[in-house]
């Protein structure tokens, strides 16, 4: 499989997005934006497709790309996470905003932190005049009123993934 070859990307992803490059390019008569015939789809496919760039097609790799996070070595820091989530629902004001910023990396690194999109990361960029360390704790606190916004906890995530990971 070409896609899994170039990228590496989970199966699961794969099908999505090759059944994606296919219904668009079938519905076009194979015809490229110029309006010229297709010659070379893995030539189409490195130019145009092999990143994704809708936040749909994003989401879904970031979904299909997660990975696991054994739960005995995290207890903590989630229920640290889940407790600041409840104080910021109920209370956004009383959480110093650069408090934030210490729980990136862990959220990076179990890969919790709401994908954002290059627009996304330029706006902060800019908000934030260049400021890594703002950036992070804004970034999180996106994930933080994410995870509020849908009603899950950190905790919640974790026990789907793990449910999710046994299912296949």
């Amino acid at each position: 499989m070409y896609m899994k070859e170039k990228k590496g990307w989970p199966e699961s992803f794969i099908k999505y997005y090759a059944e994606k490059f296919w219904n668009h390019y079938q519905a076009s008569g194979w015809k490229l934006s110029s309006g010229n015939s297709m010659k070379d789809w893995k030539a189409c496919f490195n130019s145009q497709w092999q990143t994704p760039k809708f936040k749909e097609d994003i989401d879904k790799l970031n979904f299909h790309s997660l990975k696991i996070v054994p739960m005995n070595h995290t207890i903590k820091e989630i229920k640290e996470l889940d407790e600041l989530l409840g104080i910021y629902a109920r209370h956004p004001t009383q959480i110093p905003f650069e408090d934030f910023g210490k729980y990136y990396e862990f959220l990076g690194r179990h890969k919790l932190l709401k994908p954002l999109t290059q627009d996304q990361i330029n706006s902060l960029r800019e908000a934030y005049q260049g400021n890594n360390y703002k950036c992070r704790c804004a970034h999180v606190q996106l994930t933080i009123s994410g995870y509020i916004d849908s009603g899950y906890t950190f905790a919640q995530v974790l026990d789907l993934r793990e449910k999710k990971s046994k299912a296949s």
